[in-house]
C-alpha cells in the first residue's frame, strides 16, 4: 500500500493496482496492472511515490508456488495511468519488501 500525494490510499496485487476507501476498506480498481512478461506469479508486496517526482516505486516478487520458492524480487516502477510495471535495475536481494525515501539534497 502507499499514499499518493493526492491523498488516496493506493494497494496493489498481482492484477491490479486499487483505491481503497479508508473508512470502509472498500477496494476500486484503478487500473489492471501489466507485468513484464516471462515471469513466474508476479505481484507487488511493497510501493511508495517518490516525493520529489510523483512516480510510484515497488516492490516485485515471483513465485514458483508449487516448488515452494521465491524466484526474484524486484525494484520496479508503476505507471499508475497505464498499470506498466517496469524492472528498475538487476534482481535485488530476494528479503527485499519495504521501501522509503530519504531526503533529497
Amino acid at each position: 500500500m502507499a499514499f499518493a500525494p493526492d491523498g488516496r490510499l493506493l494497494h496493489a496485487n498481482e492484477n491490479a493496482l486499487h483505491v481503497l476507501d479508508q473508512a470502509t476498506g472498500h477496494a476500486s480498481v484503478l487500473v489492471r496492472l501489466i507485468y513484464p512478461t516471462g515471469l513466474t506469479r508476479p505481484r507487488v508486496s511493497s510501493m511508495k511515490f517518490q516525493p520529489d517526482t510523483g512516480e510510484l516505486f515497488g516492490i516485485m516478487k515471483t513465485n514458483d508456488f508449487g516448488k515452494r520458492i521465491n524466484t526474484g524480487t524486484y525494484l520496479v516502477k508503476i505507471d499508475v495511468a497505464s498499470g506498466v510495471v517496469t524492472i528498475v535495475g538487476a534482481r535485488t536481494l530476494d528479503g527485499l519488501d519495504g521501501l522509503v525515501w530519504g531526503p533529497s539534497r
